[in-house]
């Protein structure tokens, strides 16, 4: 029976797992969504002290996660047609099949969405 063989690992490999970049953008989406939704709960409510202060920790977060900027561009790596593309082309599959010639709408969007050649 031979020897298996076992890799070697350099020197300066990283300690830990790197992240998949999937998971990254999916939780940093998740996270500004969660804070997003947080801090239009808390500008309904009386302005005191104490929701000052958390509206100031929720403002700090979606600093530290890269603001508005960073959710963007994460947002359409998430909508990538390498990453499945957005909710939005089940919409329009919808969309082409309740169409018909005598529908109403918007003809000529309808005609140019559905043509198959888009």
């Amino acid at each position: 029976m031979g020897r298996s063989k076992k890799r070697k690992v350099p020197v300066t490999a990283p300690t830990h797992k790197p992240t998949p970049k999937s998971l990254t953008t999916r939780s940093t989406i998740r996270k500004f969504h969660v804070l997003l939704k947080r801090r239009a709960q808390l500008e309904m409510k009386p302005r005191t002290l104490e929701i000052i202060r958390e509206l100031g920790e929720i403002e700090q977060e979606m600093v530290s996660l890269g603001g508005l900027e960073r959710y963007q561009e994460m947002s359409v790596v998430g909508q990538s047609k390498e990453r499945g593309g957005g909710s939005h082309n089940i919409l329009i599959l919808w969309l082409c099949e309740l169409h018909s010639p005598a529908g109403e709408g918007n003809e000529s969007t309808l005609r140019y969405v559905c043509s198959p050649s888009v």
